[in-house]
């Protein structure tokens, strides 16, 4: 079985992805070429599981590990440094660069001082790569999602490689087969940055300075999900600013969030009466606990906790309707949780209303 899949998606810039169903692993490969002269860099290198494979794949691509230049880590996680000291070992003429505040944990993998590179030592964000000219910018885009945080403008091809900034759960239903994004990877984005995005602010700030960039990205490349091209860039751009994560969500609680939980605890009391649909079952897709993360919480048959929005909750309440009952009762329960919903004041999304229900005609009278 193939382990990844690599492709170009910009002059000698690849992505070296992960087979996982439901959150994909992107490492990126970056080689600046001029006059027979090659310097490589390699962009979050990945865990033990990626490994091997990447020996392999580098070998393909730039004659093997050792001729790997730069090893660029964006934040502290562990899918993103397990790899480090490892490429450090194999590719004797590499460096680990970094920000400071993320250096400070790599130390902690026993790697010597004249291996690592601050982005903060350098005179300026825009660095040129002397031996081919080529030119990178490093952007600092602290707290998405780690203090320390930082992202890769390349300004050949006008990629930015930007970590978990634009990461995303695997949501797409169609065109699996590629790595780029399409409307349907927005949802594992918007999810993604719910949970692990600690506050809107921070989110906009960082924003704000990848759409500041001149010129305007072409593409984005993410550490999770699906790559970004096109009019997605600066539609997701938009949609992200406008999104409430992390601590914003958890202060709604005491409103939204415990009116959705209640609209929830209502509709299983509901399935419980009936025999046509398993308020177990109903449960257990909501849980999903075969996926990365799980947005709503839940011990037995109770509702604890949900991570997301309410917007985003209520998509995954009708989703698991569409996934479990049968097609005669479909509009039955569809029906009752509108109902739930109507009662508690809580709003369903206008595209939800789109995609579930046909809307009335108004335009049959003159």
């Amino acid at each position: 079985m193939k382990l990844h899949t690599v492709k170009e998606i910009g002059e000698n810039f690849f992505i070296i992805r992960s087979q996982e169903k439901d959150f994909h692993r992107n490492i990126y490969l970056k080689s600046f070429k001029k006059d027979g002269k090659s310097i490589n860099m390699i962009m979050d290198p990945g865990t033990r599981l990626d490994f091997e494979p990447l020996v392999e794949i580098l070998t393909d691509l730039i004659g093997g590990i050792e001729n790997i230049n730069i090893i660029f880590v964006t934040h502290q996680d562990p899918d993103v440094t397990f790899n480090v000291r490892a490429f450090l070992t194999a590719s004797p003429k590499s460096f680990v660069m970094a920000s400071v505040d993320t250096l400070r944990f790599i130390k902690m993998l026993d790697i010597p001082d004249v291996r690592q590179q601050a982005i903060e030592n350098f005179k300026s964000d825009e660095l040129t790569i002397k031996p081919t000219g080529h030119r990178f910018k490093i952007i600092q885009i602290p707290y998405c999602h780690a203090r320390g945080a930082i992202a890769m403008y390349d300004l050949e091809t006008k990629i930015i490689f930007s970590g978990d900034l634009f990461g995303g759960l695997n949501t797409k239903k169609t065109s699996k087969d590629t790595v780029y994004a399409n409307e349907e990877s927005w949802e594992g984005i918007s999810i993604f940055h719910q949970i692990y995005m600690p506050s809107k602010h921070a989110l906009q700030v960082a924003l704000d300075k990848i759409s500041s960039l001149e010129p305007m990205p072409k593409m984005i490349a993410p550490q999770h999900g699906d790559v970004i091209k096109g009019e997605l860039v600066g539609d997701f751009i938009q949609k992200l600013y406008n999104l409430s994560v992390g601590i914003e969500i958890m202060t709604k609680k005491d409103t939204e969030i415990e009116l959705l939980i209640t609209v929830l605890k209502k509709f299983i009391d509901k399935l419980k009466q009936t025999n046509n649909i398993d308020a177990k079952k109903f449960l257990d897709t909501i849980k999903n606990e075969k996926n990365f993360t799980t947005a709503i919480s839940i011990i037995k048959d109770s509702v604890i906790d949900v991570k997301v929005s309410s917007k985003e909750a209520i998509y995954i309440f009708f989703e698991a309707i569409d996934t479990i009952a049968e097609e005669k009762d479909k509009n039955i329960y569809t029906a009752i949780l509108v109902n739930l919903l109507d009662y508690y004041n809580l709003p369903i999304p206008e595209q939800l209303l789109k995609d579930k229900f046909i809307l009335p005609e108004t335009d049959v009278l003159e």
